[in-house]
Formats: structure tokens, sequence, C-alpha cells
């Protein structure tokens, strides 16, 4: 898994700022100017994240809780859920649930909840935590697209997240559709 640092780093080549790339490496002291960069990249990077994780490549958590007084709260969970997908008690059956924007209620002692998880904000020191199919590539036109429209380059922006969406879109055809085809009929 690609670490959030290589993915400053590669992000950095693309928006043309090859003079901070061997100091941020080398882990050497960096002008306020150069570490404003790399904080708004890393903050490009979570936007980014964050945005293929809710709307492209959902990730599907599970964790088991005991309930009390009949909620579990989403500050209870290890990530924060944007979608509780099923609740089944501690037999594997289907268990009724009422989310509400801060818990779920149900009438189970035991249950285990499978929902999609929201990506957490990483630091440049951590593993990205994405999706393998997502690729760097994805990944980085979109931090640069970010950083471009951060700082005003309206042309360049334009142009990164041209090659973000055209990257999404080929990545998104290499998956599965995993839709249904109707069989053939004779006539």
């Amino acid at each position: 898994m690609t670490k959030v640092k290589e993915l400053i780093k590669q992000a950095m080549r693309l928006v043309g700022r090859f003079d901070v790339v061997e100091k941020y490496d080398e882990n050497q002291t960096l002008t306020d100017e150069e570490s404003t960069l790399v904080k708004n990249l890393l903050y490009c990077f979570n936007a980014v994240a964050d945005e293929l994780v809710r709307h492209y490549f959902p990730v599907v958590a599970e964790e088991s809780f005991t309930v009390s007084s009949a909620a579990v709260y989403f500050t209870d969970f290890s990530s924060t859920p944007s979608r509780v997908l099923a609740v089944a008690d501690s037999g594997g059956r289907a268990v009724k649930f009422k989310q509400y924007y801060d818990r779920i209620e149900v009438d189970c002692d035991y249950i285990t909840v499978k929902y999609y998880a929201l990506h957490s904000a990483k630091t440049d020191s951590e593993a990205s935590g994405l999706d393998a199919r997502m690729g760097d590539v994805l990944i980085t036109y979109g931090m640069a697209a970010e950083y471009c429209l951060i700082n005003g380059e309206c042309a360049l922006a334009e142009l990164w997240e041209n090659r973000y969406r055209s990257e999404l879109d080929r990545t998104l055809s290499d998956l599965p559709s995993g839709g249904y085809i109707a069989p053939r009929r004779w006539i």
C-alpha cells in the first residue's frame, strides 16, 4: 500500500514543484512556503480520498457490539459509517433497525453491523489505506486538480480535473459491472 508521502511527492512533480521533492524526501528543513505546499497537498489527498470512498469505491466494514439502552452510537464504531447496510443478531439472522443521524436503534443485546465506512483523514507518514484498484495515478491527478484550484490556477486545475475524470472513468470501466443480463430468447 502506498504511503501518503509518496503520493504527495508525485503530486508535487505534477504541479511542477521538483525543487521541493528532494528536500521533502530527505526530511530537510522546509521554508514556510514549502511547508504550506506539503500541508495543502495533504489536504488535497484527504479530499480526493474522501470523494473516491464516498462515491466510487465504498469501503465495507463489519463490527459487533453489545447493545446497551437499545442504541449503538456511531461514535462507538471504529470508522464513521456513511450508510448501514445490514444488522444481524448473534445467530446471524437479520434484525430490524432504525437509523438516525447519530445512532442505530435495535431490539437485541448483541448485534453485528455491516456498513459503508467513511475515509478517515491521514497524515503524510501513514499508508493511504485506499482500495488498490484506484491506483496512484488517479489519486495524484485528483490531488493536482485540487491543488491548482486552491491556488487559483484555473487552466491547470481544468487540465488536471479532466485527466482525473478520464482516469476515473477508465478505472471504473475496468471493474466488473455486477449487473444482470437476461438470457437470450429464441423466437
